[in-house]
């Protein structure tokens, strides 16, 4: 029996590799997409725990016990009670969709919205005003 040339070996071994790397490359593309769908929930968490803390402990200063209605950026120039440390981190402020320019984080943008499908939104307080999270979204100015 004749054994193949090293060119033949060479090229049976680069066929292998590139038939596993196609097989694996979806699989790597998928488990990023929902990572980064986890690091959005995450983030979306944080502005649900921020804006538990203003409206337990009055953060804007208003004198009401209400939610932060503004931009997300915003709540992180508010702090924590219990501490100097901002109430989200910078990088979800740097993801605000009303900023000229924001940074995405993990592909998301975080935006306060007034309407979903041309519905008001209504969060109890009259302001009318919730969160939401969107990939690849316009900016909102």
């Amino acid at each position: 029996m004749r054994m193949p040339s090293p060119l033949a070996r060479t090229l049976l071994v680069i066929a292998l590799v590139a038939s596993v790397l196609v097989a694996l490359v979806p699989s790597w593309a998928k488990a990023r997409r929902e990572a980064q769908a986890m690091e959005a929930h995450a983030s979306l968490w944080a502005i649900v725990q921020a804006e538990r803390e203003v409206f337990e402990n009055d953060l804007d200063g208003n004198g009401k016990q209400d939610f932060w209605t503004r931009d997300v950026r915003g709540l992180a120039s508010l702090h924590k009670t219990s501490s100097a440390d901002p109430l989200i981190d910078a990088r979800i402020a740097a993801a605000d969709a009303s900023q000229v320019d924001p940074t995405p984080l993990h592909g998301h943008l975080f935006a306060v919205v007034e309407r979903i499908a041309g519905r008001r939104l209504d969060d109890g307080t009259g302001h009318g005003r919730s969160y939401a999270v969107c990939r690849g979204c316009p900016r909102l100015r």
